[in-house]
């Protein structure tokens, strides 16, 4: 995605500040059905549970077509030179980076923070769910390398701060998409117009990946969720 700055910035409104409620639950089966919203720049939420038989909602949130899909996007790295974002004076990040406007990497290249500043610091990060993923302590002038935090944490955009303090940054990191069409519970949905849903309904238990497809740019793309079958 990342095609237009307004859409994200009103999307990333719902994502992290509304939640964009009727979520289904996100933790342990739940008989009820589950609803996830399809936004520009995530899944919300991003992971539901459902009993065996149990429907699970897909909600076309966006003003475009949209489409989820089982599967996994995996790291394609590209071999590039590290993207290296700095911790300045002031509590600022260099290059400064928005969730309109992020930093912009393919998962398994490496990314890396520096801590500039004249104090120690805490990088805190948190996904398009605003759930903190993990942190990054550094002292002065210390280097960390986190391409396998990321890689553990997987494709999807992450929102940055130092413990509330200073400037926020945004990054990307786009996977490559491998769908999965032969499992039981696999599948995919037809291209949704704008408010369209697309159901399905489980029969085995089990934990199911998926991802949303930048239909534009199909080699590509970072929107994630999973769904639990218990």
């Amino acid at each position: 995605m990342l095609r237009a700055t307004a859409s994200l910035a009103a999307i990333l409104c719902l994502a992290f500040v509304a939640g964009c409620g009727g979520g289904g639950s996100s933790g342990g089966g739940s008989s009820q059905s589950a609803f996830v919203h399809i936004l520009d720049t995530s899944l919300n939420p991003r992971s539901v549970s459902v009993n065996v038989g149990v429907p699970v909602h897909w909600v076309n949130s966006t003003g475009q077509p949209q489409q989820v899909v089982s599967g996994v996007l995996a790291p394609q790295p590209t071999g590039a030179p590290a993207t290296i974002i700095r911790i300045t004076g002031g509590g600022l990040f260099n290059p400064p980076s928005t969730p309109s406007n992020p930093v912009q990497v393919n998962l398994g290249d490496t990314v890396e923070f520096s801590n500039d500043s004249a104090v120690a610091q805490t990088v805190s990060v948190f996904n398009d769910n605003n759930v903190l993923v993990f942190t990054v302590p550094l002292a002065q002038g210390q280097l960390a390398d986190v391409t396998n935090q990321f890689l553990n944490t997987g494709a999807g955009l992450y929102t940055f701060n130092l413990g509330g303090v200073g400037q926020s940054g945004a990054i990307v990191l786009f996977g490559r998409p491998v769908p999965d069409t032969i499992s039981v519970n696999s599948f995919q949905s037809p291209a949704l117009a704008s408010g369209s849903t697309f159901t399905r309904v489980f029969t085995q238990a089990g934990l199911v990946r998926y991802y949303s497809p930048d239909i534009n740019n199909p080699n590509r793309s970072f929107r994630t969720g999973t769904i639990t079958i218990p």
